[in-house]
């Protein structure tokens, strides 16, 4: 029986941070010098994580590496102590709020459609793409029924 080695946890989330920040930095320092577009962009992360992803997995499995975890519980790490104390329900802010309550207003309203125009924006922005996408298929299917298909 081979014996199995071990990798511990705190070495995995280190790894996997360094892809990370690696595959953000490459997208960056690439189209420094060529500028492309937002498709070409993900294309490359994704590729570049995806070979990452495999060779780690073919490594893991080829050595029988193990993870083992050395990190423990996260609820461990918390200290119940010094969180505030909700059991009586929520704190009364209504006073706090009626001071200043015409300013935020104003400004949360504000706030508020700046959000709805960018997420609008961002809606009709994946429906044409969508729909791009759509005809672009919808045109490859028919060239291939009226060219490719042996018609009897």
């Amino acid at each position: 029986m081979v014996a199995r080695q071990h990798i511990f946890s705190k070495s995995v989330v280190l790894l996997i941070s360094f892809v990370i920040i690696l595959s953000c930095g490459l997208d960056y320092f690439l189209n420094i010098k060529t500028p492309r577009a937002l498709y070409e962009n993900a294309l490359l992360v994704l590729s570049f994580v995806s070979i990452m992803l495999f060779v780690l997995m073919s490594y893991g499995l080829y050595f029988g590496l193990k993870v083992k975890d050395n990190i423990g519980k996260l609820t461990d790490h918390i200290d119940i102590k010094k969180l505030p104390d909700f059991s009586g329900g929520t704190p009364d802010i209504s006073a706090l709020i009626e001071g200043v309550g015409s300013i935020f207003e104003g400004l949360g309203g504000f706030i508020f459609a700046i959000l709805a125009a960018l997420i609008l924006i961002l809606f009709g922005w994946a429906i044409v793409l969508v729909s791009w996408y759509l005809i672009i298929f919808l045109a490859a299917m028919l060239y291939w029924i009226f060219f490719f298909v042996p018609h009897a």
